[in-house]
């Protein structure tokens, strides 16, 4: 990745790590045994990379994010 790729998604990590919602649980991969959400993989059945090659991969990574805790938890609930 380009270094104005790097900046670029660092600067967007930055405004969604200042978000309300975004605590420990969004900065971090998902610990299904800590969490205690032991059926977490049998509904999630693709984690997030963490690490990209191309600026298209962090975008991806932050949509799986979302999509993935508005798949496994209930609307309006907080995540886990």
């Amino acid at each position: 990745m380009e270094n104005a790729e790097k900046s670029c998604c660092s600067s967007t990590l930055k405004v969604l790590t200042k978000h309300h919602y975004a605590w420990g649980v969004f900065m971090q991969p998902v610990d299904p045994v800590a969490l205690q959400i032991p059926d977490y993989f049998d509904y999630i059945k693709k984690k997030t990379e963490e690490e990209f090659v191309f600026i298209h991969g962090f975008v991806d990574d932050v949509r799986l994010t979302f999509s993935n805790a508005t798949a496994y938890n209930p609307p309006f609930s907080r995540p886990s």
